[in-house]
């Protein structure tokens, strides 16, 4: 990632750079097993293929990836997993959407009939449509949501197969109350959205609105 997105020197290629040197970054590159990057930083920064050779690239939200975006990283590692969820947010395209069809008769063939897909959602449409289940895997558990607030998407987008993983998603859920002496709480009892103004903040994080958050 960018300088700007981490304070940690110690294990941020580009501040080990900044502060130690090259060498010593390549040296430590070297030993190192796991890299994290962005998808984007990868693009940026593909030399880093060239320096060390990778065995396994894992992709998170992988369903919200483009395509074209994935191809030029995948063909540089011997082998690679996509995770993700193609009943969430889909990928982003700011192109025509009449420019994305694909007719070309050998593309569709592989699966390939909309540029504005992820290769996630292709692969896993491949591997259901023939039935290849050793090759994709589902999750069950969730530890992210109540159960109330589960049963929509469980029945509509998850087959019911969204189990609760943790006691506390069948807690009771607590009301707001009109009569709080917290004022936050007593406009939220009123109202399904509501907008805070806060200060804006140098960067890609915003202290003020976390502190907004604690109230």
């Amino acid at each position: 990632g960018s300088k700007e997105a981490s304070d940690d020197f110690e294990h941020h290629l580009p501040k080990i750079i900044e502060k130690y040197g090259n060498n010593e970054a390549y040296k430590r590159l070297k030993q190192t097993k796991v890299i994290i990057s962005t998808v984007s930083s990868l693009h940026t920064n593909s030399e880093i293929f060239d320096l060390k050779d990778f065995d396994t690239l894992i992709i998170d939200e992988a369903s919200q990836i483009l395509e074209t975006y994935l191809i030029g990283l995948i063909i540089k590692v011997r082998k690679f997993i996509l995770i993700g969820d193609d009943k969430q947010l889909p990928p982003i395209s700011i192109q025509n959407p009449n420019s994305l069809i694909c007719d070309n008769p050998e593309l569709i063939s592989i699966g390939i009939n909309n540029f504005s897909n992820s290769l996630f959602s292709r692969l896993k449409q491949i591997c259901e449509n023939n039935n290849w289940n050793n090759a994709i895997g589902k999750l069950s558990y969730q530890a992210r949501m109540h159960n109330e607030i589960q049963e929509f998407p469980n029945l509509h987008f998850y087959e019911n197969r969204l189990i609760p993983k943790k006691e506390n998603q069948f807690s009771k859920i607590e009301r707001f109350d009109t009569q709080a002496e917290n004022k936050i709480e007593k406009i939220l009892a009123k109202n399904r959205v509501i907008f805070i103004e806060c200060p804006l903040d140098i960067g890609k994080t915003n202290k003020y609105e976390s502190e907004i958050c604690k109230l």
